[in-house]
């Protein structure tokens, strides 16, 4: 890692761990919780929901303070934050999808829609990677991809820890070996850590 990479990973940590117990807190408050589900053997106690919300804003709180605290002068171009907006907000769409699915337990067909929609936003905020180089094309094939990722992690969203812990091997993997700016997944690997302090089970 790097060293703005270092820095927004511990921040990140650190807010994780504080922000998920908030979220557990407010979670048990409000009611906002998931059920044990005969479905799934291993959801055997009550969980609470908003842990999206708690890694997300770990997340971007690191990557503020990193900004308001590390001179620009001193970091090497990789470790510096301009090429982050339309990644930050395209996920930020799809926290609202998120967010909206915890307090209203959305319809799948509904949920499914909201998604397409936060894609399209995703892919007008810049979220397109240039597979062909015709612009149409990767934008419709950017958007679906996005949602083939979104929908892959629901899927396997079945087990305390599970996605948490994926996630965090994966942002690790990629915030020391990935392309470009590995601050984002720097950040995510942190908050990631911090939240999987309370699996199993975002416990009560």
């Amino acid at each position: 890692m790097r060293f703005g990479t270092y820095i927004v990973f511990l921040s990140a940590f650190m807010f994780g761990t504080f922000l998920s117990r908030a979220a557990i807190i407010l979670a048990a408050k409000y009611g906002i919780m998931d059920q044990p589900n005969p479905i799934v053997p291993q959801h055997t106690a009550p969980t609470a929901r908003l842990g999206g919300a708690a890694i997300a804003a770990a997340s971007l709180c690191s990557l503020v303070l990193y900004k308001l605290l590390v001179p620009a002068a001193v970091l090497a171009q990789s470790d510096r934050l301009e090429s982050l907006p339309p990644l930050v907000s395209g996920a930020t769409l799809f926290l609202l999808v998120g967010l909206v699915d915890d307090l209203t337990e959305l319809a799948p067909a509904s949920k499914f829609a909201l998604q397409a929609l936060a894609a399209v936003g995703a892919g007008f905020m810049g979220l397109v990677y240039p597979w062909t180089g015709v612009r149409l094309i990767d934008f419709v094939s950017s958007c679906f991809w996005i949602l083939v990722l979104v929908n892959a992690v629901n899927l396997i969203d079945v087990c305390d820890g599970l996605v948490g812990g994926l996630a965090l091997i994966v942002s690790i993997f990629f915030a020391c070996f990935g392309p470009g700016n590995h601050l984002l997944p720097g950040a995510l690997a942190g908050a990631c850590a911090g939240f999987l302090i309370f699996n199993p089970g975002f416990p009560i």
